[in-house]
């Protein structure tokens, strides 16, 4: 496990230096603008995402790790019969993002693209961690996520003159490249092999309401933490908004972090130990995953804090420069939902779906609440302030209702 989980946090070591070496090509290449265009697009497709997914993997995962009738290729395939029922129905509907100007009209074609291809590749990367691959999946993610960012920065080096469409056009192709890859892996196991077989309508039927509590829960959770860019673009406009995307992204990353490399690893384990009654077992799998959390959490915090003052330097703009203090903000927020993480799993496996989507929804009114009065005259701080209101909001529900139901549930 250990071999396993260190390669897979070296490949998404390396997709988030990427991502790192993108946020920073474009803090230089691009104006404020342009950035704060990115953000609302990347923003709009990762919402975009959990409604065409809806949620069902949670459904579809629980199936495959308690099935003992060699069922796996007809949930898989069944699945992705539901995903294009919804593409069916939600596609059309964000034409509006576009006739409200959400979305610039110039980029109609490949954000639909883009959506798409980071949906089935999102969904193929989820189907990997159930079947205990994380290694495979972090590959993927990495053809996805981190290819095409270095041929950005090459591109950058070598003085090419960078827009905002070559830099989707590369996206596109690395997740579509992502998607190929995976559905040849698949067929290799043998995973698809019943794919022609009747479609089982009740059991999507079924999958459908029961993934409905976990897709509202998500997409309010979602909504919690990218709300406040939209608002943000109505106060203040796309700059605030690259400014706000620049220091969030930085910040983020330290979640996407500890989910690939400590929870999407042990997270199965401990589902698959709770359900075969191995109390003990469980236990110290939640210990394992909350004490690694924390040590990450950490150190990732201060190289964050240590660092980010070069790298502003080298960006060279006042305009980044001169909101710095920003990052304490947001690094608080992130270092709230990221342990917070650890009482969700703890709420998930043992079925308590409703106190989930009760601390979700209080989370939400917080952030809400909290945006619509403090972004209006504090711009970004007041932001950020809203979501690190929201998450220490999340932390504490969660954790009340871990510790309430089970007292001594990682002892």
């Amino acid at each position: 496990m250990f071999k396993v989980g260190f390669i897979s946090v070296l490949l998404r070591s390396f997709t988030l230096g990427s991502k790192f070496l993108l946020l920073f090509v474009m803090a230089r290449a691009l104006s404020p603008e342009d950035v704060g265009v990115y953000g609302l697009i990347t923003t709009s497709i990762g919402l975009s995402l959990y409604v065409l997914g809806m949620d069902f993997y949670v459904f579809n995962t629980r199936e495959i790790l308690s099935d003992k009738k060699n069922n796996k290729s007809k949930f898989i395939r069944d699945q992705f019969v539901f995903h294009f029922l919804m593409y069916i129905v939600v596609l059309p509907l964000l034409i509006f993002m576009f006739i409200f100007k959400i979305i610039p009209l110039d980029y109609i074609i490949v954000f639909y693209l883009l959506l798409i291809f980071e949906h089935l590749s999102q969904e193929f990367y989820r189907l990997f961690i159930t079947f205990s691959r994380p290694l495979l999946a972090n590959i993927l993610l990495f053809i996805r996520s981190g290819i095409w960012i270095l041929i950005v920065c090459f591109l950058w080096v070598f003085h090419y003159h960078l827009t905002l469409t070559t830099i989707f056009i590369l996206w596109l192709i690395g997740a579509v490249t992502s998607v190929f890859v995976s559905v040849i892996v698949l067929k290799k196991t043998g995973v698809l092999k019943n794919v022609f077989e009747p479609i089982n309508w009740d059991w999507i039927r079924k999958g459908f309401f029961v993934s409905l509590p976990f897709f509202i829960s998500t997409i309010i959770f979602n909504l919690m933490q990218y709300i406040d860019r939209y608002i943000l673009q109505i106060y203040h406009g796309e700059k605030v908004v690259g400014v706000y995307t620049f220091y969030m992204s930085i910040a983020n990353a330290v979640q996407v972090f500890i989910f690939t490399g400590i929870f999407s690893i042990l997270s199965p384990k401990a589902i698959k130990q709770y359900q075969a009654s191995q109390v003990k077992e469980y236990r110290e799998t939640m210990r394992k995953m909350t004490f690694t959390a924390i040590v990450s959490l950490v150190f990732l915090v201060i190289f964050i804090l240590l660092g980010i003052k070069p790298l502003l330097n080298l960006i060279g703009k006042e305009t980044y420069i001169q909101s710095q203090s920003l990052i304490w903000i947001l690094l608080i927020a992130v270092s709230f939902n990221t342990i917070s993480q650890t009482f969700h799993y703890s709420l998930y496996v043992r079925g308590m779906d409703r106190q989930i989507f009760l601390s979700t929804m209080i989370s939400f009114t917080v952030a809400l609440i909290a945006n619509l009065m403090l972004v209006p005259n504090y711009s970004f701080y007041g932001a950020a302030i809203s979501l690190m209101l929201a998450m220490i909001s999340l932390f504490s529900t969660k954790m009340y209702f871990s510790i309430k139901s089970w007292k001594y549930f990682m002892v």
